[in-house]
């Protein structure tokens, strides 16, 4: 079940955003893993997980930036959705 998810989400938003999807799934496990389990957490642990946030907020600015480079521009008299 979690492959054809994986899959779905790859071919309606690409390959990038499946790659996201795994990485932040796996952050929400380490994550819930402190929580549930109540392991005292080092300073360590707390700068490499906000590594890994900006890591994957600039993945995902480039490819934001990258999709909206690739639209084409909109005549006068076309409205962009909101």
């Amino acid at each position: 079940m979690g492959l054809r998810f994986y899959l779905i989400i790859i071919r309606n938003h690409g390959g990038v955003a499946g790659v996201l999807l795994g990485n932040a799934r796996k952050i929400i496990t380490i994550v819930l893993s402190f929580v549930m389990f109540s392991k005292p957490c080092s300073l360590s642990e707390m700068g490499g997980l906000s590594l890994i946030f900006i890591g994957m907020y600039m993945a995902v600015s480039k490819y934001r930036l990258e999709s909206d480079i690739q639209k084409p521009p909109l005549s006068e008299n076309e409205e962009e959705d909101v």
